[in-house]
């Protein structure tokens, strides 16, 4: 593959990226509502809260992975810019910040501030549920 090809490979790739991105950000939005009507409604029995939480946990993993595929997508496309046999030197900026050494693998464990940012909107999903606010 030449230059052209990865990167718009790599573009459609970020597209889909997106998609699902927007998808999980609208789900969180939904399950943050589910728990403040459930919070404010006073009597959510123990099968409402654990589905919540569940759905809230899945919420969290999803985004955990979408950004582990985007983080291995952006390293492999580096990598494979790195690869191209008579590079431009259009690249040179992306593949040293992305590259890494050797082929790069798929891990669920990425940038901590970004799994730090799903963990704590999955804790404002699931903490109200279980927390009593009530000032008795």
């Amino acid at each position: 593959m030449n230059e052209y090809e990865i990167w718009s490979s790599y573009q459609l790739a970020l597209v889909s990226r997106g998609i699902f991105t927007l998808f999980t950000f609208f789900a969180a939005w939904f399950a943050a509502r589910v728990t403040l009507n459930l919070v404010n409604s006073g009597n959510a029995n123990l099968f409402t809260k654990l589905v919540t939480t569940v759905f809230g946990l899945l919420i969290v993993y999803f985004g955990i992975v979408q950004q582990a595929f985007t983080d291995w997508t952006t390293a492999g496309t580096a990598y494979a810019l790195s690869q191209v046999e008579e590079p431009s030197g259009r690249f040179d900026s992306f593949i040293a910040f992305f590259a890494g050494e050797g082929e790069p693998t798929y891990s669920l464990i990425g940038d901590p501030f970004i799994t730090l940012f799903w963990v704590i909107l999955g804790l404002y999903i699931i903490l109200p549920l279980w927390i009593n606010n009530s000032s008795d």
